[in-house]
């Protein structure tokens, strides 16, 4: 219940700071990837372990891709360059 609060607190609010739907689905698979990237560039050093379950990582990922939504709409808003860059 708490997720699904959370998941629609984050849609309203980034519906209403982004003016663009492509821009709200490009800053949340960039921050998923990135944070995927990360965590598999951290394994790949040795002596890593990895602890997490793969359901876990999941959940990360796309906590930190809502996360990037509204990093980015907050960025476009407060940014005065209004240049379209291309999703990845």
């Amino acid at each position: 219940m708490k997720l699904t609060v959370f998941i629609l607190c984050v849609l309203l609010i980034s519906a209403c700071s982004s003016n663009d739907l492509s821009h709200a689905s490009c800053d949340f698979v960039s921050g998923a990837a990135e944070n995927e990237r990360q965590r598999e560039q951290g394994l790949s050093s040795p002596g890593a372990r990895d602890i997490q379950a793969d359901s876990n990582k999941r959940t990360q990922d796309t906590s930190v891709g809502f996360f990037s939504i509204l990093a980015g709409a907050l960025s476009r808003a407060l940014s005065s360059d209004d240049a379209d860059t291309p999703c990845l």
